[in-house]
Parts: structure tokens; sequence; C-alpha cells
């Protein structure tokens, strides 16, 4: 198996099929996509193929949004996928020096909810009606002391 981490580029994004319910399916996905641009974010590739993507949007300095897009194909990478997203998001945190990171996940995605919680994240609040569908959403964030 051979992995492969580069910068992301919206592209990666396009060729990802993720099944979560408000992501690929909203009207605006390519423009999310190259929003994921502005900010550090990464692709990881197993042999050759794309199966995720993550970065942290930045809203100015000190403060951003953590984003993923990982592919339903294949679940057997999910552990690597997982540890290798938080020595970057770690990395970017330290390096950039955040203040504030937050992340926000439709209400009924759990597995994004434990990647959340994994990475440190602590649940805010819920934000009734807020994704593009319509549907609700918990804000989740860290608060850096640096």
């Amino acid at each position: 198996m051979a992995v492969e981490i580069r910068s992301y580029q919206f592209e990666d994004a396009m060729i990802l099929d993720p099944k979560e319910e408000g992501v690929k399916n909203q009207l605006d996905y390519q423009t999310w996509a190259r929003m994921n641009e502005m900010g550090p974010a990464y692709t990881i590739l197993v042999d050759g193929e794309v199966i995720a993507c993550a970065g942290i949007r930045i809203f100015w300095e000190g403060a951003g949004e953590a984003w993923s897009i990982i592919s339903d194909k294949d679940s057997s990478h999910l552990r690597m996928i997982l540890q290798e997203f938080g020595r970057r998001i770690e990395f970017v945190i330290r390096e950039m020096k955040f203040r504030w990171v937050q992340v926000s996940l439709n209400k009924d995605n759990e597995k994004g909810i434990h990647f959340a919680q994994h990475f440190g994240f602590k649940r805010k609040c819920e934000m009734k009606g807020y994704l593009p569908d319509g549907s609700d959403a918990l804000l989740f964030a860290r608060e850096i002391k640096q």
C-alpha cells in the first residue's frame, strides 16, 4: 500500500464521493470545495487514488474552521486517515497559532461527531436549519491556549 499526502486541490474534492447527507448533494458543493483551497489543506492518496481531503479554512488570524471529506468506498484506511489528519491538524494549529478552530456537522453524522471529539473538539451548540439543505447542525470547537 503506497500512501501519499499532498496539498489539497479543488479537483480532489470533485473526485471523492462522500455519502454524508448535505455534503456532495448540496447545490454549492463546488463553491465550498473551492473555498477550501483558502487555508492549509491536504489530500491523502492510497495507491494513487484520492481517499480523503481535510484542512482548516482561515476566518482571520487565530480562528478557522476544520473540514474534511472522506470517501466511503473503502473504510479499511479509516484508522490511518484519522491518525494522519490528527498529526496534520495539530501541526497546523501549532504553527499558525490558532486560538479557535471550529467544525459544524450534521447532527446525525455520528462518524463526524466521533472524529471531532477524537481531535479534542467540544460541542458548543445546536444550529437549527444551518446546513444548505435546511437540516440542523452541531457546532464543535477547540479553544487553544497559546
